[in-house]
């Protein structure tokens, strides 16, 4: 959910457009895509950097890498990677969890509020978490990380254990979480206070009396950075099974 940075592979412009939405919980919006029958979508944590415009006709058709790096502070199109919660590659439909910050001008605050039909486009997708011979995985994130989870689980082989710290702003902005029978969930409430503060999250996995052999951390980019160490050092877990990724930054909602 950072900006495109300059030194990604070379992706391919797909095209498409908004086809509903509904509001799972206070904070979350799904956000249905279609259009996508060719996007070779393969589960998990990947993701797709979503770009909209809202100069008349949205992305021009011809619109590429090339366009997006030189940096044209006229350029319209506006982007933010988001994490396939789930795809209909035969009816050409993806799923988005978009958080509704409430933050006017962003591709959230758009895609929160857009109608059908308005179109979009997508570079990717790309994928960079795998649990091949895993026996625990620990899975922990804020709400810009639950659609990543969601998706995790999904795909979690049957005899895999799973532990999940999930930040929410409350009992009534908890979405359902995928069914897995080795998936134990601790929920952490953040109540009145803003997003990205207080690092709940790094203190409710320093409470874990687990030991898993694999992590995955999406979230507030302090919040995961801490987590990751406490992975790291604490945990034992090898770099090679650590993935902690740094979805949002708190300065940037300041």
């Amino acid at each position: 959910m950072q900006a495109m940075e300059a030194g990604v592979a070379e992706l391919t412009t797909t095209h498409g457009r908004v086809a509903r939405a509904r509001r799972l919980t206070s904070r979350l919006v799904e956000v249905t895509l279609t259009g996508f029958h060719a996007s070779p979508l393969v589960g998990g944590d990947e993701f797709v950097y979503v770009m909209m415009s809202p100069a008349t006709g949205g992305i021009p058709a011809d619109y590429g890498m090339d366009d997006f790096r030189r940096g044209d502070p006229d350029d319209p199109v506006r982007g933010a990677y988001y994490t396939v919660r789930r795809a209909r590659p035969d009816v050409g439909e993806i799923d988005l969890w978009v958080v509704d910050h409430g933050h006017p001008g962003g591709v959230g605050s758009w895609l929160c509020r857009a109608q059908p039909g308005e179109p979009l486009a997508l570079w990717g997708p790309r994928r960079g978490f795998a649990v091949h011979g895993v026996e625990h995985v620990l899975l922990v994130a804020d709400e810009t990380g639950f659609a990543a989870v969601a998706a995790i689980l999904d795909r979690l082989p049957i005899t895999c254990r799973a532990t999940a710290v999930l930040e929410s702003l409350d009992g009534a902005a908890r979405p359902a979480i995928p069914f897995h029978p080795g998936l134990r969930i601790v929920w952490v409430d953040r109540g009145s206070e803003a997003p990205g503060v207080t690092n709940r999250l790094l203190a409710a996995v320093a409470l874990l009396d687990v030991r898993p052999d694999a992590a995955f951390g999406a979230g507030e980019s302090h919040h995961i950075a801490a987590i990751r160490r406490h992975v790291r050092r604490v945990l034992g877990i090898p770099a090679a099974r650590v993935l902690m990724t740094g979805y949002w930054r708190r300065e940037d909602l300041a």
